[in-house]
């Protein structure tokens, strides 16, 4: 299931038990060495998943170090994404001749207090959201926060720009399933100036735990081709 949420073949890995902090490298301790034992375990088992993710690609295991925005050094050729959530964590990883960049975001399917929906979605996103069949409108609300996040983490690595949840629109189309489906991320503005309106495309999918969402960003060619058909 989570290797359809992207557009491009993937190697995905999850874990619903954190690993103990021990399994990190020497190198890799540095970055939470000042945190909270629980923060430790999180960090060394979104580590470990990437490993495991790489390992299945023919890539031993190593250290995977921090680049200096914070974001993951992925090896020469490889681009990946990591995300966790309350017991469980995951990480997708491919080549760079498969995809420029790829975001990954799982978060425990729970009621967010009304409020956070207006810090998250747009009026026009919770006007569209409400309208929404098939998904309670606090599902719809989780659903864009995971689809948003996902986009973050796929775009960030490739323009070090931050962006808030504003600044990007989504919308949903669901599967016959109603569990699954397909979603668009429309960016207006990022980090306060104006830049042309660009379109993302990603999967989501939900069960009574948790929501999953993906975003791809293909190379140019490809993406350009998405957008003109």
């Amino acid at each position: 299931m989570l290797k359809s949420l992207f557009k491009t073949p993937v190697s995905v890995f999850a874990k619903s038990n954190f690993v103990l902090p021990d399994e990190l490298y020497p190198e890799e301790r540095q970055y939470v060495q000042n945190a909270s034992s629980g923060r430790r375990s999180e960090f060394a088992t979104g580590r470990h998943c990437a490993r495991m993710a790489l390992q299945n690609l023919g890539i031993p295991w190593a250290p995977i170090q921090r680049r200096s925005n914070g974001a993951p050094e992925w090896p020469n050729g490889f681009i990946g994404s990591i995300s966790h959530c309350e017991n469980f964590c995951v990480s997708a990883v491919t080549t760079t001749d498969r995809a420029l960049s790829i975001g990954i975001d799982v978060e425990i399917n729970s009621v967010l207090p009304a409020c956070e929906a207006e810090l998250i979605c747009t009026e026009q996103e919770i006007y569209f959201l409400k309208s929404q069949s098939g998904r309670s409108f606090h599902e719809w609300v989780n659903l864009s926060f995971s689809a948003k996040e996902s986009f973050f983490k796929c775009y960030f690595p490739l323009t070090e720009l931050f962006f808030t949840f504003h600044d990007a629109r989504v919308s949903f189309s669901s599967d016959e399933s109603g569990h699954s489906g397909d979603f668009s991320i429309t960016v207006h503005t990022i980090g306060g100036p104006k830049i042309r309106e660009s379109t993302f495309l990603g999967r989501w999918h939900i069960d009574s735990e948790r929501v999953y969402t993906g975003v791809t960003c293909m190379p140019v060619e490809t993406h350009l081709m998405s957008l003109k058909a």
